[in-house]
């Protein structure tokens, strides 16, 4: 999820907020949200990139946009 807020009150005053969360859900009782919160590589993608601006040279982009689940 990706939020904006901008509010100009007058000349003088005005307010931005951003705000950014990603959610990820494991299903099963074998779930340790902390060890994979631990080895998540959150650089790892840009929720902010299209799909279709990926190189069409990155090989390893595009194998991995196409193989996982939460895109």
């Amino acid at each position: 999820m990706r939020g904006n807020i901008d509010v100009k009150l007058n000349k003088v005053i005005s307010l931005n907020v951003d705000a950014a969360a990603s959610f990820y859900t494991s299903k099963g009782v074998n779930a340790d949200y902390w060890a994979a919160a631990a080895t998540g590589r959150p650089h790892r993608f840009s929720p902010l990139v299209p799909i279709s601006m990926i190189e069409e040279n990155d090989e390893n982009s595009l194998i991995l946009s196409t193989t996982v689940t939460f895109l």
